[in-house]
């Protein structure tokens, strides 16, 4: 397991070390200035609160893991269009992918 840190100065930098060491844990460390580790969890997390601040103004703690699932599963996967995908939402694309296979494999003499 892998754990990134790099809010330095939180936790005495030995007291970490130690309970990571503790517990088996390798510390992820980029060069001082790089946080490329934590860029595309970052994004997301981003992308989870604006999308929650947007769709639920001030949940309250109950309802909390409620709006989370909503948005991932109503909003981010089947309506968001993400440029990574030729700005389609994750489940067209599957969809798509999961067709061009399906003719693939029937186009196939090899079946």
């Amino acid at each position: 397991m892998h754990a990134a840190s790099c809010r330095k100065g939180i936790h005495p930098a030995g007291d970490f070390a130690a309970l990571l060491a503790e517990h088996h844990i390798n510390q992820s460390r980029s060069l001082p200035q790089q946080c490329w580790d934590d860029a595309v969890a970052g994004s997301w997390f981003t992308t989870l609160k604006l999308s929650l601040i947007d769709c639920h103004p001030r949940p309250t703690r109950g309802s909390g893991p409620t709006a989370v699932v909503e948005v991932i599963e109503v909003f981010y996967n089947c309506q968001r269009m993400h440029s990574s995908l030729n700005y389609m939402p994750p489940v067209e694309y599957e969809a798509l992918l999961t067709e061009q296979q399906q003719a693939v494999q029937a186009a196939s003499p090899f079946r």
